[in-house]
């Protein structure tokens, strides 16, 4: 049979097993705050980066007055088609006109219609 040993501890005992713990605690709690430090750092480097190519970015973009020179272009460009249309269409229409009187005179004509 086994005999349950005892062993006497004391508050002085006590004290020195907390203070142990306390100081493993202490010690975790610094390591804890050196990682968060890196973090933040690591952070901050990132963000910065980030503004850099959003900056860059926008540098890049073409500014409201270089748009606005060329969707001028763009609308001149498709002023010149559409009045080019507008003639051939309009000659296209006028010669039909033309060929439909024709016709009309040349059925009233036949049929012996006078006006």
């Amino acid at each position: 049979m086994i005999k349950n040993k005892k062993k006497n501890i004391t508050f002085d005992d006590l004290a020195e097993i907390t203070q142990a713990g306390f100081v493993k605690i202490e010690k975790n709690f610094i390591k804890v705050d050196e990682n968060f430090v890196k973090a933040e750092k690591n952070t901050d480097k990132k963000i910065e980066s980030l503004a850099l190519m959003v900056a860059k970015g926008f540098e890049e973009t073409a500014k409201k007055v270089d748009m606005n020179i060329q969707f001028g272009e763009v609308n001149k460009r498709l002023d010149k088609i559409e009045n080019i249309l507008s003639w051939e269409y309009r000659g296209r229409i006028e010669k039909l006109e033309s060929e439909v009187k024709e016709l009309q005179t040349d059925f009233r004509q036949l049929v012996g219609f006078k006006k």
